[in-house]
């Protein structure tokens, strides 16, 4: 089994250096691409009666969901108008699932036209409208509010609403969604301002004696907030404020829509400083304060700069992504009729004048037009307005979408920093250290992960600015038996890196580990219920670095006895080792007793080779009875043999007696021989006294041994034990079992 990694804290990446941004290390201003694959000429045009209506459209929804792009307006013949619906797949085909033929045509009264459009959540769709209601004789315009399901069909939960919002004719403009599903709806009524939100209608008069009226509604915590034309001007109005869109220098502002983002809101309109008419953009804070304000004119590549244009800005919304994008929709007009036109800035946190500014004209051929609607998604906007045919003066209801940095790719590439080759000792886990570094246009983030078996990636280098460099540091293991080497493979993952092939990197990795296998060399059959045996046992360290405190252990049954000494074994080396073992008490004679061993080092990576197991039969050694040794010279006794059930008697028959005798009262000297003279012997590991030197003296059963010469004077211990046939020796002294023996030379 192999020891378990520790994860957890360990593992992990740490930020240990971000670049300061070089000089191109920013973002990058936006650029705007007309999608072709939606329409060859940047624009899809419709006509619900070619050649005879005058078709347009005001405003349009995305449901990214079903991959929708709804553009609502009217449609109108003989003096009378409809509300218009076309839908649209992302490809710019007309969507056959709604309506069955991707048009709908909804008159509403005597006269009608679609002024705006939500998608809910469901996909669903509420389209706001403004229509006569007047059965004959003059107009009576009011306002309602079609429900719609995906198929185009009327919505059974939200029949058709038709509300008159003041006393004079209603000129709906806007319809905004707030999160809680609120609808609300705003526009002008008579002369006044109107907003409606459930059965709430409230009707302001921005500018007393003079006509004022809604443009656009966005929701704020506290509730509706409004952009409201009016003679001099406009003006963004909630219930905690009223502030005047100035422009410096401007002889008009025409106001063209609203959009609540980054706390606070944004106004785009019309603006004509010194006789030249421009679009621009402005923003106030939450509270409606600290306004700015920007005027630009959206040449694209269809106008120069010396040419001047008469610009106007119609809607606005704000693209999502990294960076978010603002864009602006309206056209742009010099010696020819008005022409599509977009902008798109970024970097929206700083002051107007900094905003990186891009643009768009969307020139088509014979001719002319504005952008009145726009609807953002991610990368991309829908744009919807009208187009008239400038040979026939038959206007379309138009369609476009264009990309948001499409050309723009993010591109991560990955080195390794140091080391040149990575070390591991044991299990300890390594670092590397790798920098990241952002070769793209836009910013990239990613992560670093490592390839099985290595653990310690899932790492973040967090968000890179082109051109920005980060560096980390990882620390990796390797979870799987040890090999001599291997490579360690790194690589950068982004879902949006166009450019792969630099996000990998390698480096070898070389592994000290220590290894230790165990393996039984010599193992006896029979083990006694008292004493211990040798086993031997051969150690290889199969690892690449020392093992420096190998021992062999066992556990019960077995008891290891004896001082323990650790020693060292090199890498692709072997030792032997021979240990004495005994078993605990109280196992049954004749029984097997299964031994296990194994070889420890407090750094040994692999546990699965450490082990060795040997069965021996459990025995009862010989007895020994001494007697008393007379005048230092005769020793004598009997022996009895070993039993064991179901184990032959000539296994357990003493096939020999021995004795040691130590001579007491300083140092460690033993008899060693029958001629008498005494050895000494260095002490133990433990420093103890404790390896008898074995004499063998004669007979068994009766046995004796007289010496050639009589011990000196002194006091001395004797100790006596029956070896079996099979090599067990007694192991157990005691002066009650007769097998220890002090005694005294006079």
């Amino acid at each position: 089994m192999r020891r378990a990694i520790a994860l957890a804290g360990a593992l992990a990446g740490a930020l240990t250096g971000l670049s300061a941004a070089p000089a191109g290390a920013q973002i990058q201003p936006p650029s705007l691409t007309a999608d072709t694959t939606f329409a060859f000429a940047g624009v899809s045009q419709y006509d619900f009666r070619p050649g005879t209506d005058a078709d347009r459209a005001r405003r349009v929804a995305v449901d990214e969901l079903r991959g929708r792009i709804y553009a609502v307006g009217s449609t109108e013949t003989a003096g009378a108008s409809s509300v218009a619906v076309v839908a649209r797949r992302t490809d710019g085909s007309l969507d056959a699932t709604f309506a069955g033929d991707g048009s709908l045509e909804l008159p509403l009264g005597r006269d009608a036209e679609g002024v705006d459009v939500v998608v809910l959540p469901n996909g669903h769709l509420r389209v706001l409208a403004r229509t006569d209601v007047a059965a004959s004789g003059a107009a009576d315009y009011d306002t309602a509010i079609v429900g719609l399901l995906t198929d185009g069909s009327p919505d059974p939960d939200f029949p058709t609403d038709t509300f008159a919002a003041g006393t004079g004719d209603d000129a709906p403009s806007a319809l905004a969604l707030a999160p809680d599903g609120r609808l609300a709806v705003a526009g002008g009524t008579g002369n006044d301002t109107f907003v409606v939100v459930g059965d709430s209608v409230e009707v302001i008069d921005a500018a007393p004696a003079a006509v004022d009226a809604a443009v656009d509604v966005a929701w704020a915590a506290s509730g509706p907030v409004l952009l409201i034309g009016t003679p001099t001007g406009a003006v963004l109005a909630s219930d905690a404020f009223a502030t005047p869109i100035a422009v410096p220098g401007a002889t008009s502002v025409t106001p063209g829509a609203l959009l609540a983002y980054g706390g606070g809101y944004w106004v785009t309109g019309t603006t004509v400083v010194a006789g030249d008419s421009d679009a621009f953009v402005a923003r106030a804070n939450s509270a409606g304060a600290g306004l700015e304000t920007r005027r630009f004119d959206m040449r694209g590549s269809s106008f120069s700069g010396g040419q001047q244009v008469i610009g106007r800005g119609l809607d606005l919304a704000l693209a999502p992504g990294d960076p978010d994008t603002l864009v602006v929709s309206g056209s742009s007009e010099v010696d020819r009729g008005p022409q599509w036109a977009l902008a798109a800035f970024n970097r929206l946190d700083g002051p107007l004048a900094d905003l990186a500014y891009t643009d768009l004209v969307l020139p088509v051929v014979g001719h002319e037009g504005e952008a009145s609607g726009l609807a953002a998604t991610t990368g991309a906007v829908a744009v919807a307005g009208v187009l008239e045919d400038t040979s026939t003066g038959d206007s379309s209801l138009a369609t476009a979408r264009v990309l948001i940095d499409a050309e723009k790719r993010c591109d991560l590439a990955l080195a390794v920093v140091s080391p040149v080759e990575l070390l591991l000792r044991g299990r300890a886990p390594g670092t590397v250290t790798v920098r990241a570094t952002n070769n793209g246009a836009r910013p990239c983030s990613g992560l670093i992960s490592v390839s099985k078996p290595w653990v310690g990636g899932g790492v973040d280098v967090g968000r890179l600015l082109p051109g920005q460099s980060v560096t980390r540091d990882l620390t990796v293991g390797y979870d799987a038996p040890l090999p001599t080497d291997a490579t360690l493979e790194l690589s950068l993952v982004s879902a949006s890196d166009a450019a792969a092939g630099d996000n990998v990197v390698r480096l070898r990795a070389v592994f000290a580990f220590c290894d230790l296998a165990l393996r039984v060399l010599d193992a006896p059959p029979v083990i006694g219920t008292e004493g211990s045996r040798p086993f031997a046992f051969t150690v290889r360290n199969v690892g690449t670095a020392p093992c420096r405190g190998a021992q062999i252990i066992t556990s019960a049954p077995g008891v290891r006895s004896g001082a323990v000494i650790p020693y060292a074994v090199a890498p692709g080396k072997s030792v032997e080792d021979e240990i004495s073992v005994g078993v605990v008490r109280g196992l049954k004679t004749g029984s097997r007793a299964a031994l296990a061993f194994r070889v420890v080092d407090a750094d040994d990576v692999v546990n699965g080779n450490d082990t060795a197991g040997s069965e021996a039969v459990v025995v009862r050694p010989g007895d020994t009875n001494a007697r008393t040794p007379q005048r230092g010279r005769s020793f004598s006794g009997r022996a009895s043999r070993g039993a064991a059930t179901g184990v032959s008697a000539r296994t357990l028959r003493v096939r020999r007696v021995q004795i040691a005798v130590r001579r007491l009262g300083g140092g460690c000297r033993w008899l060693s021989s029958a001629r008498g003279d005494l050895r000494t012997v260095d002490e133990s590991a433990a420093g103890k006294c404790d390896e008898p030197v074995w004499v063998t003296v004669k007979g068994t059963e009766r046995w004796s041994l007289r010496l050639k010469e009589r011990l000196a004077r002194g006091r001395y211990e004797l100790r006596t034990r029956a070896v079996l046939a099979n090599g067990l020796a007694e192991g157990r002294w005691s002066r009650r079992d007769k097998n220890l023996i002090r005694f005294r030379v006079r």
